[in-house]
């Protein structure tokens, strides 16, 4: 899905949560409701209700019956806000119903194979655009010449055995990643250049993540520096869990497949 449906599928699931809380409180909810007037400068309070078939107001005092003022002020607010969330549902439903992920790039995807040759499209199909990303050209970021050469199934050197994991593991799943792909950032007034470990697409919206393995946790001046670096994305709007994915480990935990797995689930599939 796209950031707007997954937006939405995440609205749509609390607002489902809120809507069966407050059905499941109507059932206690007392009859009739807050009446509020001013009266000569002064707020005053009735409960109005049916009885009889005739409509009845019954003053409340603010001293003798607070409970029940309170208690009718937010029963009411309640039944608006059950309204106003069942509105809501209803035109994300309408909207998630009519749309589409992929709908402009089907446009041309759609059209007779006799057609599509005369035809030049404006909006690229996951497939094209993925091609097109993978084919950007970059020089590779150096080595330090006392490092160990450890090479991915892609052949591309990385920088250790955690690294080459998570190569290899986004090559066999056939998610689209580049390693170490320079990107500019805003540092202290300042553009400076980063290269993320991977920056890798979900292939089915193409939505493009940032993938940061911080390999030395238990290391203070390496966690100093990565902690510098994580603030820097934040300030440029590189959220973790958002557009920003990590994984971890230290001298005595190694990366956690199970975690890696999950995150990859999330937001790669």
């Amino acid at each position: 899905m796209t950031e707007i449906t997954d937006s939405l599928k995440s609205q749509e699931e609390q607002l489902k949560t809120v809507i069966r809380t407050l059905e499941r409180k109507h059932k206690s909810y007392s009859s009739g409701f807050l009446r509020v007037s001013t009266v000569n400068g002064k707020i005053r309070f009735y409960h109005t209700y049916e009885e009889d078939g005739k409509r009845v107001s019954h003053y409340l005092s603010i001293a003798r019956e607070p409970y029940l003022i309170r208690k009718l002020a937010q029963q009411a607010y309640e039944q608006k806000l059950l309204y106003t969330a069942r509105r809501q549902l209803a035109a994300i439903r309408t909207f998630l119903k009519g749309y589409r992920d992929n709908a402009l790039a089907d446009v041309y995807t759609r059209l007779h194979a006799g057609r599509r040759p005369l035809v030049e499209p404006l909006v690229p199909d996951a497939q094209e655009f993925i091609r097109q990303w993978e084919s950007v050209t970059y020089t590779p970021g150096k080595f330090d010449p006392n490092l160990p050469e450890i090479y991915s199934e892609r052949n591309e050197r990385v920088r250790s055995k955690s690294e080459k994991i998570i190569a290899d593991k986004y090559l066999y799943l056939h998610k689209p990643y580049r390693y170490e792909f320079p990107i500019s950032l805003m540092e202290d007034g300042e553009i400076t250049t980063y290269r993320p470990d991977f920056t890798v697409l979900n292939p089915r919206t193409c939505a493009q993540f940032y993938h940061e393995h911080l390999g030395k946790m238990d290391d203070p001046a390496y966690l100093k520096r990565n902690l510098k670096k994580i603030e820097t994305y934040i300030q440029n709007g590189l959220f973790p869990g958002d557009k920003l994915l990590l994984t971890h480990e230290t001298s005595y935990k190694p990366l956690d497949m199970e975690q890696l797995n999950l995150m990859i689930d999330k937001y790669l599939n």
